[in-house]
């Protein structure tokens, strides 16, 4: 019975298991920008195949509230300074955020 809690095969185990899903989004998007939001609404996912030794890619859009929105919009100076605070993999070089002109327009990627 345990480890079908665990697994969340059991009828009522993500009422356990979501709200810590939640913080550990928020902590991870902390490590990333700075700023402490939960992922939106998920809007559009595209994975390629992956190869033999697994390179391929994941594009993820989320739907971001106002408030997250407008922090991007004009992030603090130590968000190209000082993040991503995190090692995603041992093996990557990591490089801080660059800055970028914004176009109000919504542009279609897919």
């Amino acid at each position: 019975m345990i480890p079908g809690f665990f697994w969340r095969i059991l009828p009522g185990s993500d009422f356990f298991w979501k709200p810590i899903e939640k913080i550990q989004e928020k902590n991870y998007n902390l490590e990333l920008t700075g700023f402490e939001f939960n992922d939106g609404k998920l809007v559009y996912i595209d994975e390629s195949e992956r190869s033999f030794n697994g390179d391929g890619y994941s594009i993820w859009i989320y739907e971001i509230d106002e408030k997250t929105a407008k922090y991007f919009k004009n992030p603090n100076d130590e968000f190209f300074s000082k993040y991503p605070n995190t090692e995603l993999r041992s093996n990557w070089k990591s490089e801080f955020w660059k800055k970028n002109t914004f176009r109000s327009k919504r542009t279609a990627v897919f």
